[in-house]
């Protein structure tokens, strides 16, 4: 069965179960200067407590190089603020994993995913810490966005726009100004390099 998505590409999942999006419960950055030139990867915690093929990737995939892993960006077909990022992992393991985040709350996120084409991923429980989970399994992912990027930016924009005349009652140029501020900020978080370059 294949999985269609109101972006771009296909993924052809093994089984129902990958339909149904793993929650992202804490969300970080990590930075070395051996990756992405010492820029600040997402790290992002799942729960996949009812998901052990996930948990099984994860050790799998421990000592491959990235690579091996296929990415797609799309739209939720159930709510126009959620973006959707699905990973089909290749070997040694294959694994499904649909990610899904509300641009509000998790914008920042996938805008960083989004500017390093990256991101870490691992599993934990709603709590867990970056900080308290330094041991736990964790891979890189490579997510080429590049194709994704300006449809990125303009639904970005919008949202925030949306946002800010909604719920902060600000006026069509102010809500334009908010989203510029929103997103100038959470790109300057993103800059940021190990050794402050």
């Amino acid at each position: 069965m294949a999985k269609k998505l109101r972006h771009r590409g296909q993924i052809r999942l093994n089984s129902e179960v990958e339909k149904v999006p793993v929650r992202v419960v804490s969300d970080a950055a990590m930075a070395s200067g051996v990756v992405a030139d010492g820029r600040l990867i997402p790290l992002l915690i799942v729960d996949a407590s009812t998901r052990p093929d996930v948990q099984d990737m994860l050790k799998a995939h421990r000592q491959i190089t990235p690579g091996d892993v296929n990415s797609v960006w799309g739209m939720s077909s159930d709510n126009a603020q959620v973006v959707e990022l699905w990973l089909m992992f290749k070997r040694p393991s294959r694994c499904v994993v649909r990610l899904q985040f509300d641009i509000i709350t998790l914008g920042g996120i996938v805008d960083q995913i989004v500017s390093t084409n990256a991101l870490y991923l691992q599993t934990g429980k709603k709590g867990d810490r970056l900080m308290e989970t330094m041991d736990a399994d964790r891979i890189l992912v490579e997510v080429p966005s590049q194709a994704f990027r300006s449809e990125w930016d303009r639904l970005l924009s919008k949202t925030l726009e949306r946002d800010g005349r909604k719920r902060k009652g600000l006026t069509k140029s102010q809500a334009k100004q908010y989203a510029r501020c929103v997103v100038e900020d959470w790109r300057r978080v993103t800059a940021m390099r190990i050794g402050g370059e």
